[in-house]
């Protein structure tokens, strides 16, 4: 048997290890955040700023010589300025993907059914453009959370819902239901789109996935899944969805923590 003399020493020489450890992996976390910040930096700025050089120079040749380029000339420079801005935003998605591990959220009491009625007013204009239909359903609660990031999350999946449409009449749904047996509210967005297969279920939510090309449904970089979940996540929810090929998709998520 051990004495209490030894079991002392024994227990102050662990409790020694253990903080040495927490105070190298400490190190090495904040190590790791610079060079992230730094990796940030030079996305925004080193790789960006060369990109807009070559957006403007083929910008001003189309513009400058106006009548003396060949057809194929001037399509080739469109084609540039076209690329050039695709790189560029994701650029910027990754830059905003590296920064939002470690984003403080805000939280308040937030309303979130005004959320959800100013993410659908920032997006009037495209709603009015290409007839889409979007109602709000159900109970809306007021919720301790982050009210920039929570409205985020609601856009990011309204325009997933529009962009992924071959409907004439496109129809978006924004509903909130309270899950009884958790107290949870459940939030979702439902569309009336292509569907997904269940195969790719996990496959949209990588960073830059894109189950279709972007010629047959332009826009976004493929960021905007992946963003929404590491969102909710932060927040204490989780995010899921059911989807049947040529129906359409339902996205599912919570802002509270499961207890």
């Amino acid at each position: 048997d051990y004495t209490e003399a030894e079991i002392e020493v024994a227990t102050e020489f662990k409790n020694m290890v253990i903080s040495k450890l927490l105070a190298h992996s400490v190190r090495d976390l904040e190590s790791s955040n610079l060079e992230l910040d730094s990796f940030a930096q030079m996305v925004s700025h080193d790789l960006r700023e060369p990109l807009r050089g070559i957006r403007i120079y083929a910008q001003h040749s189309i513009e400058d010589d106006k009548g003396k380029l060949t057809a194929p000339t001037e399509s080739r420079l469109n084609a540039m300025i076209s690329l050039s801005q695709d790189l560029d935003a994701l650029l910027l998605s990754l830059y905003s993907f590296s920064k939002i591990g470690r984003v403080e959220l805000s939280y308040e009491n937030v309303p979130v059914l005004e959320i959800a009625q100013q993410v659908i007013n920032r997006i009037k204009p495209i709603c009015e453009e290409q007839n889409i239909n979007i109602e709000i359903q159900g109970d809306w609660p007021t919720l301790f959370c982050d009210r920039i990031r929570s409205g985020e999350i609601f856009q990011n999946l309204v325009l997933n819902a529009i962009r992924y449409s071959d409907k004439p009449e496109k129809k978006v749904i924004l509903k909130s239901e309270l899950n009884e047996e958790s107290g949870i509210y459940v939030f979702s967005v439902e569309d009336n789109g292509i569907g997904i297969e269940s195969s790719h279920f996990q496959d949209i939510f990588q960073l830059f996935k894109r189950l279709h090309a972007k010629e047959e449904y332009p826009g976004g970089t493929g960021s905007g899944l992946t963003m929404t979940r590491r969102l909710v996540e932060k927040h204490g929810g989780k995010v899921w969805l059911e989807s049947e090929e040529s129906v359409g998709s339902r996205f599912y998520f919570t802002l509270q923590p499961q207890e």
